[in-house]
């Protein structure tokens, strides 16, 4: 889901993402002003639909048609193409048409007068169609529409999930003689039927590129565990109706489109309040459709643990949505061949703009953690989205490196792809809390196991973009063998960080000043399911006493988010205040009952509101266990 300041500026690219029912609305800054038509449904939606809800059940789609009937009869032939607008560079915006692009793959029905079906086909890679029909005096009408189900593609865009009924471009005729219907297009303005069909075809290029990757580059041959790409096995519908905004499902006036993981189903933005020509739209934004797209194959193919929320270019924030959100970016600029995310809204015919995104090389705008998408330390990386990005661009691209006259590393994508869709990668049920330091370690462990040779050494990289290898700054797990000591020493380091505030609104009690990486300790937890209390003891040497804080989140919750923790945070438990006594060890517990199983994160914070710049040391008890507990590491 991708919610959008007016600033080009990455530090203002506000991003988010549904990740399930229970967390679908979120609120993005800077919504648009505009009115509602409370004559729609009764709902305040203007839309062409009675809007419901994204998830609503609605009508079964129309069966496709794909059964080709024989015919002693005439032969009509014709081309089926869609036309783009044209995305100017820099902060340019959408122009005027671009050169026409054929409707590929895409499936063909002739109705009669009664419509009743005659004929079925599909466009070929040319956009070109040839049928045989019986011979007749009545008009019959031939619809193209914006769907496929072959070995290509198993996609329709529709207009909304209440209706379930994909667009067409259609043109009729009397089959009284063989004959060329010439072109049907489909034109970037007025209806913006090209819209639909372009999102069609970035569906239908993304699938292409994977079944390059995965297929011709033997995924399965080469490792043991890893799935080629298949077209057909996953259903995606794509919603998207000119003017429609998604977010007005909420009541939301910010132009926003999303995957909605679970449902096969993806939103795209097709203007705010039945405006296309000055408000944002993403049906000509190929950046968007597929990075969307991405968070569907993530679902489908792989496993994704991201809690969704906000974040933006220039924030420390949750690995797993780093890495989520990374491949993404990552993803679409693969399939496009083009090192950028472009984002436009409006088109000339109205007021336009857009904003471009650098993903090979990284922004020099900003200072210090201000920096907008640049790692200010090493291991920094693992927190920010488009050093995930950038990683996984020199994964792929032939191009020379930050740090490097010399790429070291090309055309590698088949080895991101195992390490998420391995049944020893991201898909193991003993994963949790995926994230780009779990890829490195899986990576790793893929390629020297099944003793894959010439692999290239992916160390070098995880330097230039500050990557850590592995969990032991995120979801390390614990031990509690007695090996563990009292008062852990250099358990956290303590250098106050002052950053900005979280994007979530989270800014009670040190979550906007408290740096996600220096300040925090985060630890994996696999509970049995039952009663849980963690106990949380921590003595600062000299100086400014420090103040910990002690939090316990499930496996699906958003890191700072106070609405996902799991303490009862009414009787702040787990974020006393300390005595200011330096002489004597502080202490913070949380105690949950009846707490279900699964997989838990323990994180231990430091609110740097104090100002300590002294070393702290802490240690850990779980359910007043005999034996500390420290990192499995």
């Amino acid at each position: 889901m991708v919610c959008r300041e007016s600033s080009s500026q990455i530090k203002h690219i506000q991003l988010c993402v549904v990740v399930g029912i229970s967390l679908f609305f979120i609120s993005c800054s800077d919504p648009e002003s505009g009115k509602k038509d409370e004559g729609s449904g009764g709902n305040g939606i203007i839309s062409t639909c009675d809007r419901v809800s994204p998830v609503v059940d609605g009508p079964a789609e129309k069966s496709y048609c794909s059964t080709s009937q024989i015919y002693t009869g005439v032969t009509i032939s014709g081309k089926a193409e869609f036309v783009p607008r044209i995305v100017g560079g820099g902060s340019a915006g959408l122009l005027g048409p671009d050169s026409p692009l054929p409707i590929r793959k895409a499936e063909i029905e002739v109705l009669d007068e009664n419509g009743n079906s005659v004929q079925c086909g599909e466009t070929d890679d040319n956009g070109q169609f040839s049928l045989e029909l019986p011979t007749g005096s009545s008009n019959v009408t031939l619809h193209i529409r914006s769907r496929g189900v072959n070995s290509n593609v198993n996609a329709s865009v529709m207009k909304c999930p209440e209706e379930n009924i994909p667009y067409s471009i259609q043109t009729s005729f009397t089959p009284n003689s063989s004959k060329s219907l010439g072109t049907v297009s489909a034109a970037y303005n007025g209806d913006t039927l090209g819209g639909a069909f372009n999102i069609y075809d970035q569906i239908l290029k993304s699938n292409e590129y994977l079944t390059l990757k995965t297929v011709t580059d033997s995924c399965s041959g080469t490792y043991s565990n890893c799935s080629n790409f298949s077209p057909s096995t996953h259903k995606l519908n794509v919603y998207w109706e000119k003017g429609f905004n998604p977010g007005a499902y909420s009541g939301s006036t910010s132009g926003t489109s999303f995957y909605i993981p679970g449902t096969g189903r993806l939103f795209i933005l097709g203007g705010v309040n039945m405006d296309t020509d000055s408000s944002d739209t993403d049906h000509f934004d190929n950046s968007v459709i597929v990075h969307e797209y991405a968070h569907f194959l993530e679902d489908k193919y792989s496993v994704s643990d991201s809690p969704g929320g906000s974040h933006s270019g220039n924030a420390l924030i949750d690995p797993r949505l780093a890495w989520s959100e990374g491949f993404a970016n990552f993803f679409q600029a693969a399939v496009s061949s083009s090192p950028y995310y472009i984002d436009t809204s409006g088109n000339i015919d109205g007021t336009t703009s857009s904003f471009s995104v650098d993903l090979e090389n990284q922004s020099s705008s900003g200072s210090g953690v201000y920096a907008l998408d640049i790692p200010q330390m090493a291991e920094e990386g693992n927190f920010r989205e488009f050093s995930v990005t950038r990683f996984l661009m020199d994964i792929v691209d032939n191009t020379p490196t930050e740090a490097s006259s010399t790429e070291i590393i090309s055309d590698k994508f088949i080895e991101i792809w195992a390490t998420m869709t391995g049944t020893d990668g991201f898909v193991a049920s003993s994963r949790s809390f995926r994230s780009i330091g779990l890829l490195h370690a899986d990576r790793k462990n893929i390629v020297e196991t099944e003793n894959i040779g010439g692999y290239e050494d992916w160390s070098p990289l995880r330097t230039i973009e500050d990557h850590n290898i592995g969990r032991n700054n995120y979801a390390q797990a614990l031990k509690s063998d007695g090996s563990c000591t009292s008062y852990l020493v250099g358990g956290i380091n303590l250098t106050p960080q002052i950053i900005s505030a979280r994007d979530d609104g989270s800014l009670d009690h040190g979550f906007s000043t408290s740096h996600l990486l220096i300040n925090n300790d985060y630890y994996y937890y696999s509970h049995t399911g039952g009663n849980l209390k963690i106990d949380l003891r921590y003595k600062t040497d000299s100086g400014t006493e420090a103040d910990f804080d002690l939090f316990i989140y499930n496996e699906s919750a958003r890191l700072g988010n106070y609405d996902d923790i799991q303490n009862d945070l009414t009787n702040n438990e787990g974020i006393n205040e300390p005595d200011a006594d330096i002489a004597t060890a502080e202490s913070e517990s949380v105690s949950l009952s009846s707490l279900p199983a699964g997989n838990y994160l323990i994180n231990v914070m430091n609110y740097t509101g104090t100002g300590s710049t002294t070393s702290t040391d802490y240690d850990l008890k779980i359910n007043d266990g005999a034996n500390f507990s420290c990192p499995d590491i």
